[in-house]
């Protein structure tokens, strides 16, 4: 993953004041997860090591599938399709969202000395298209370093204007173009700022969502 150039440190108090319903607390939850081709749920003996969805505003969404492959028994996974539509859904408890639609557009195999041999699924997505919030609308998250953001990087220029990224624990909430609002850094970075990137970064121990944002509309 490319790591942005923004660079802030800050020492900061923890605010437990706002409600983070829709938020998971880390780790709190059995993490799920299915692969739906043309609409059937996939069935393989592989072991899943990582699934990652990008939206950027204006672009293609395109999502990764690693599956770790079984080097004395070398098989290929059957829902390789390239004609075929694939939904990857994610979720807690066996409760299920799609999180991408597309259709497969690459088939890679990797193998690295000291690295398990991995079977990677490209898929790409349809345009990404926002619809900026009003000015006056509800923030879609409230999230709050300590509690909900697990991990940011943040610019504040000098005109107000603040932009960067944020991690925390895995969603399907965070609509493009959609509002978030900051809160328990400086009084700076304490705002509303727009979603123009979602990232779903996701294995069998841990998900993760990483939102990029910017605090001006276009």
């Amino acid at each position: 993953m490319k790591k942005s150039g923004f660079m802030v440190l800050v020492l900061i108090m923890v605010s437990n004041s706002l409600d983070q319903t829709k938020i998971p607390a880390p780790a709190s939850d059995p993490l799920d997860w299915q692969i739906l081709v043309d609409g059937k749920p996939i069935v393989t003996p592989f072991e899943l090591a990582s699934i990652w969805i990008n939206r950027q505003m204006d672009e293609p969404s395109f999502a990764e599938i690693t599956l770790f492959l079984d080097r004395n028994k070398i098989t290929d996974p059957h829902f390789y399709v390239f004609d075929k539509e694939i939904h990857i859904l994610l979720g807690y408890h066996h409760s299920l969202q799609t999180v991408f639609q597309g259709r497969m557009v690459v088939h890679q195999i990797v193998d690295h000395p000291d690295e398990p041999l991995s079977s990677i699924v490209h898929c790409e997505g349809p345009l990404q298209l926002a619809e900026f919030s009003a000015v006056d609308s509800a923030p879609e998250l409230d999230l709050t370093y300590g509690t909900s953001i697990l991990e940011f990087d943040l610019s504040f220029h000098g005109k107000g204007e603040l932009e960067g990224m944020i991690i925390f624990p895995g969603t399907v909430s965070g609509s493009l173009g959609k509002k978030i609002k900051l809160n328990g850094l400086p009084s700076g970075f304490n705002k509303e700022v727009i979603i123009r990137g979602v990232e779903q970064l996701f294995n069998e121990n841990e998900w993760r969502t990483m939102i990029h944002v910017n605090s001006f509309m276009p």
